[in-house]
């Protein structure tokens, strides 16, 4: 059984259709988790969670990149392009660790606003 989070400081976004447009510098932390392989415009969306995100704060991301049945899209062909797409949208310091598992490529991300 799953309990509702009841929490004033978290928000939960599941759907697309669940989001809302939020103010300049609103959150402390974003964290995703494989949203950018299904986004039409991964950029884009990008420029949104840095917009959103307080500044020195940070986003911490897992993306699938490539597996044994599905290419990547080229945004996640791997580290170099990956963290080229991160600096385009304006985040520093980004980390990237690159993990292989299960025939699957795996990336954990963090930039900072």
């Amino acid at each position: 059984m799953l309990k509702k989070i009841n929490k004033k400081n978290i928000i939960l976004v599941k759907e697309e259709d669940q989001m809302v447009k939020f103010h300049n510098n609103t959150f402390d932390g974003i964290v995703s988790v494989g949203v950018i392989y299904y986004q039409p415009n991964p950029p884009e969306l990008l420029k949104e969670f840095r917009r959103i995100l307080k500044n020195g704060k940070r986003l911490s991301m897992l993306e699938f990149g490539k597996s044994l049945f599905f290419s990547p899209p080229p945004y996640l062909k791997n580290k170099t392009t990956l963290r080229k797409m991160f600096k385009d949208a304006g985040f520093k310091n980004i980390k990237i660790d690159e993990r292989k598992k299960l025939l699957t490529t795996y990336f954990f991300v963090t930039a900072e606003k």
